[in-house]
């Protein structure tokens, strides 16, 4: 009894050790391989992780004398009663499935969804990491993922950088547009398409003006920070005021 205990113990732990070895050599050959994109090299670490695993548990269940076949047959009559307590597992391994079909980003892409974005780490069996500007990481399962409205800021390799800035009803037109025309020039990261420089409302204090560039993809946050520094600095010099709120009484004798 004593000699079958350790011979169990010891075929256990060599069946795992070896599972663990072909998952660790699997993945090392998965990074240098060129072959395989990087989005989809997380899932197939991961499903090749659980199908290793899997037929180790075969493997231990066939020596320790229990019957394969029994354990399959149970399996495909729990596989109803898993697949309804499990439908949130499956929905999100469908899920990301769809993702790596219809490929709607890819690791390193900027992406916006469900109320959150950042940069994709990676896209795994069942979740989507996400890293934000600020070092955050999010997880959001890929059952929803495939189910929301995706932005991609990275697909194209070019973002738009849209500034809003209220002006005094004072200032000319011609002024207003020129001294922005000297932010543009003056921020490195710009891109030489024609930029737009237009009134686009009139507010109870100020008129609205709209200032659209074109920068690469990288370059974005500091392109927007940039203009945002540069456009109150040249006003001031420009002597162009940004007006707050105010409400102008006229009392009528």
């Amino acid at each position: 009894m004593k000699y079958d205990i350790i011979k169990t113990a010891v075929i256990i732990i060599v069946v795992m050790i070896v599972a663990q070895v072909i998952v660790s050599l699997f993945n090392k050959a998965l990074l240098k391989t060129k072959k395989i994109d990087k989005t989809l090299k997380g899932f197939v670490k991961s499903l090749v992780k659980a199908v290793v695993y899997f037929i180790a548990v075969m493997i231990i269940a066939e020596q320790l004398g229990i019957e394969i076949n029994s354990i399959l047959a149970l399996a495909s009559v729990l596989s109803a009663a898993i697949a309804l307590s499990a439908q949130t597992a499956l929905s999100n391994l469908f899920g990301g499935l769809t993702m790596l079909i219809t490929h709607p980003f890819k690791v390193d892409d900027y992406i916006a969804a469900n109320g959150m974005e950042g940069v994709v780490e990676g896209i795994n069996m069942f979740h989507t990491k996400l890293k934000t500007p600020d070092n955050k990481q999010i997880i959001i399962p890929n059952g929803a993922l495939s189910n929301t409205s995706i932005t991609n800021f990275s697909n194209t390799g070019r973002r738009r950088v849209d500034i809003k800035i209220g002006v005094s009803y004072d200032a000319k037109i011609k002024s207003v547009k020129s001294s922005l025309t000297k932010c543009i020039k003056s921020v490195e990261g710009v891109l030489e398409d024609e930029p737009f420089i237009r009134i686009t409302a009139y507010n109870d204090s100020s008129i609205e003006y709209t200032l659209r560039v074109w920068t690469k993809t990288e370059d974005y946050w500091n392109v927007y920070f940039d203009l945002m520094e540069a456009i109150k600095s040249q006003f001031e010099k420009d002597k162009i005021e940004i007006p707050y709120n105010q409400v102008v009484i006229h009392n009528a004798k």
